[in-house]
């Protein structure tokens, strides 16, 4: 299966999160899109929702789109949540899944500081998606 994954805070999940999924969904024809919250998120610097309030709203607002799940890999709230580690845990999980990680474009210019982020472009396809939903032709690696 080709399994969008969506990473973020989602405090709170807002429309150009769900606009980015559909997105992705149709241009990449993805058989499904996993939101992966993340439960102590080292970019945030603004106190996040009580995980348990973001899980409700995103299952609530989740809740038209079928294709659409939550996965709870990332929610661990007692150690910073890194994506490297998010796709890791779903690597070792699901080895029969195909993996790609969506991000919007203003994501590019805080890539490098993410954790171990040359990692995560060696083992996830990175999608950026523009604020209009539409994706580049290519996906970009560790060598861009």
């Amino acid at each position: 299966m080709k399994i969008g994954i969506l990473g973020g805070s989602f405090n709170p999940l807002h429309n150009g999160h769900l606009a980015l999924a559909q997105a992705a969904y149709y241009q990449l024809q993805l058989d499904e899109v996993w939101f992966a919250p993340s439960g102590n998120h080292p970019l945030k610097r603004e106190k996040l929702l009580p995980l348990e309030e973001r899980l409700d709203l995103l299952e609530q607002a989740l809740d038209n789109f079928p294709d659409f799940r939550i996965s709870l890999a990332d929610t661990d709230s007692d150690k910073l949540s890194y994506s490297d580690q998010l796709v890791n845990k779903l690597l070792k999980k699901y080895p029969e899944h195909d993996f790609f990680f969506l991000v919007g474009q203003d994501i590019l210019s805080e890539l490098h500081n993410w954790h171990n982020y040359k990692w995560l472009l060696d083992h996830v396809k990175l999608c950026v998606f523009t604020r209009m939903g539409n994706f580049p032709e290519h996906h970009l690696t560790n060598e861009e």
